[in-house]
């Protein structure tokens, strides 16, 4: 998975930008799914954003494994102890990637294993 860079990756108020790694998980303490790792470590990938206002319909796409699983709820789903790594895509990037219609951007979720 490739994470980007600058204005494409939203900061959290802790941990920095960039993507969440294996190593922070592990430091984090506990916490059960994937959406509560991302609220501790960067909240701000959970704020709609983009190209559209906040009140524009649609929401932050979660792609777990390249397979696209609908809103940042579907992240509730996910065991932290199955995580590698989680990263977010701006509105560009995730059009780049992902096509259209992902105007808030994109959470991506590697799996270990």
């Amino acid at each position: 998975m490739t994470a980007c860079t600058g204005s494409e990756v939203a900061s959290g108020e802790q941990g920095g930008s960039g993507p969440i790694t294996q190593e922070q998980i592990q430091e984090t303490g506990p916490v059960s799914s994937a959406y509560s790792l991302v609220q501790r470590l960067r909240p701000n990938w959970l704020r709609k954003r983009g190209r559209s206002s906040i009140n524009a319909p649609g929401s932050i796409i979660v792609y777990i494994e390249g397979s696209r699983q609908g809103s940042p709820k579907s992240l509730r789903r996910v065991e932290v102890a199955n995580v590698k790594s989680i990263a977010y895509l701006g509105s560009d990037q995730a059009t780049l990637r992902y096509g259209s219609g992902h105007d808030h951007g994109v959470i991506e979720v590697e799996l270990k294993g």
